[in-house]
């Protein structure tokens, strides 16, 4: 269960800093899928 909630964490962490990067705080979950293909290719289909 712990896990999760520490993997949950770091993926908001994550997808907050690059909303950061690229501008777009509004709006930080709108291309949530498109960044976890951006960080795992070779696991998205």
């Amino acid at each position: 269960m712990r896990e999760g909630c520490e993997l949950q964490r770091i993926q908001r962490k994550v997808r907050w800093i690059l909303a950061k990067k690229y501008g777009d705080e509004k709006s930080p979950l709108k291309n949530a899928a498109e960044t976890n293909r951006t960080l795992m290719p070779d696991i998205s289909p």
